[in-house]
């Protein structure tokens, strides 16, 4: 029998949707993703955060929901 992952909060679709569009960014996050990467970010997290501008001094906020997405798909592949 197949090992089934707990991708808790999303379904597997959500998973790889999410692991398709990391594989898409590098250190730059275009600004039409910038909604749902903060609502996943929001999701892992737990709990409710106003997002982010996406000026310059917003970069460091950014590049921390980046990588809590990432630890999370890290941590589940």
């Amino acid at each position: 029998m197949a090992e089934v992952k707990d991708y808790s909060p999303f379904n597997q679709v959500e998973f790889e949707a999410i692991v398709a569009d990391l594989e898409t960014i590098g250190s730059y996050l275009p600004e039409h993703k910038l909604d749902i990467f903060w609502q996943r970010c929001t999701m892992i997290r737990g709990k409710s955060e106003r997002r982010p501008c996406s000026c310059g001094s917003a970069g460091a906020l950014w590049a921390k929901c980046v990588e809590d997405i990432r630890n999370f798909v890290n941590a589940r592949k």
